[in-house]
């Protein structure tokens, strides 16, 4: 299954079953969309600094954790659920990045270390920071930041957001410079 891809009855089946509380169902599911998880997770990574300390399959799990600690977790299809587990993993990114952010140096060499990787994590911070002030005003255009700062495709971002890819470019090229000045 991609995020383009129709789903199959199995998967419809197994997201109603979970969303009723079935723990089989769920453990059945997390091991069907296992493969494209890590695929999207590790194209994830791939975009964070090389030295990063968080791994593909952790990420996988920190989402795994938030998705299991929402209260009443209902989903209408496979692509609700993937856009869910999606921006689980980005906020476990950001958690990260906040985590990293806030730790002191313990030596001049590690704080040059530290310096360089920060810049990239400041950004992702800081980029957060916006989207949350922004999302008071529009949460559905900050859902496609967020999913086209993963890696996702407008037109990935579109489909997983139940909206036309027309509406997401158009969103994220009119509200760029909003993000950027709210960033600054």
């Amino acid at each position: 299954m991609s995020a383009s891809e129709p789903e199959d009855d199995e998967l419809a089946l197994l997201i109603t079953r979970m969303s009723a509380g079935d723990a089989e169902a769920d453990a059945k599911l997390w091991t069907k969309l296992y493969p494209l998880l890590l695929e999207k997770a590790r194209a994830m990574m791939r975009r964070q600094p090389r030295n990063h300390t968080l791994q593909a399959t952790a990420l996988i799990g920190l989402a795994y954790e938030k998705i299991q600690n929402l209260a009443g977790r209902k989903w209408t299809d496979g692509s609700h659920l993937l856009a869910t587990i999606s921006l689980a993993m980005y906020s476990a990114l950001v958690d990260h990045a906040r985590r990293k952010k806030s730790r002191a140096p313990t030596s001049n060499d590690a704080e040059d270390i530290l310096q360089c990787v920060e810049a990239k994590v400041h950004n992702l911070v800081d980029f957060d920071d916006a989207l949350k002030r922004l999302e008071q005003c529009d949460a559905g255009t900050v859902n496609a930041f967020k999913l086209v700062a993963l890696g996702y495709g407008t037109g990935e971002a579109a489909t997983l957001l139940g909206i036309s890819r027309r509406t997401v470019y158009r969103n994220l090229t009119e509200n760029r410079p909003l993000v950027r000045k709210l960033m600054s």
